[in-house]
């Protein structure tokens, strides 16, 4: 159990944190929660970059898919819609956009250290090898070698490993602590076009 211990006068007092209710970010959760290291929650999510680019858009495609950019949420589940930050937890990240059953983007190894990430930018083609994860949220953009305004830095089309036809896509983003069990989730995404227009959307299941 955690517990406060403060000596004020010469008088000691001890609370129990244990069940003491936290309350940060309109989420709640008991002392016990707050003050562990123990990832608990774990999200992701691929956005298309889908834009007008005439350098990387062929045939008669007005809005082509020129990129994704990929991010993760790594932190403490509170029942939110993603994780709460957790600053002082150390971790691993592995994720990997899935063509199919062909690997499309295997990002690098993220390694994170009290909220310092850093991991192999190869030459920059994925972004500057180095952030911060949980500092300010538990957000974190998995930067590509392409710079958009409205996007950020994103991985393009043109440097996956497979051949990115339409179809569906796979995203998944694996959390790893020592002495834990890893930590998953995947979602998925179908490629299609509309009257010249390419779409990505996000689906139940490929």
């Amino acid at each position: 159990p955690y517990s406060l211990k403060l000596t004020l006068d010469g008088k000691e007092y001890t609370r129990d944190l244990t069940y003491s209710t936290i309350q940060w970010d309109s989420s709640q959760w008991t002392g016990a929660d707050a003050l562990t290291l123990d990832i608990t929650g774990v999200d992701g999510i691929a956005r298309g970059v889908v834009k007008e680019d005439p350098d990387r858009c062929s045939g008669d495609a007005e809005n082509c898919l020129v990129g994704v950019v990929m991010s993760g949420w790594s932190g403490l589940d509170t029942g939110a819609e993603y994780p709460a930050r957790m600053p002082f937890a150390d971790f691993t990240v592995e994720a990997v956009l899935m063509e199919g059953n062909d690997v499309a983007i295997d990002y690098p190894t993220i390694t994170v250290t009290n909220t310092v990430a850093t991991w192999d930018s190869n030459g920059g083609l994925f972004g500057s090898g180095s952030g911060y994860w949980g500092d300010y949220g538990s957000e974190f953009a998995m930067g590509g070698s392409v710079f958009d305004a409205n996007f950020g830095k994103y991985v393009p089309k043109d440097e996956f490993d497979s051949a990115g036809d339409y179809g569906c896509y796979s995203f998944t983003i694996t959390v790893s602590q020592e002495g834990s069990n890893p930590l998953t989730d995947t979602s998925y995404y179908e490629y299609s076009t509309s009257n010249s227009n390419d779409i990505w959307a996000s689906v139940s299941s490929c």
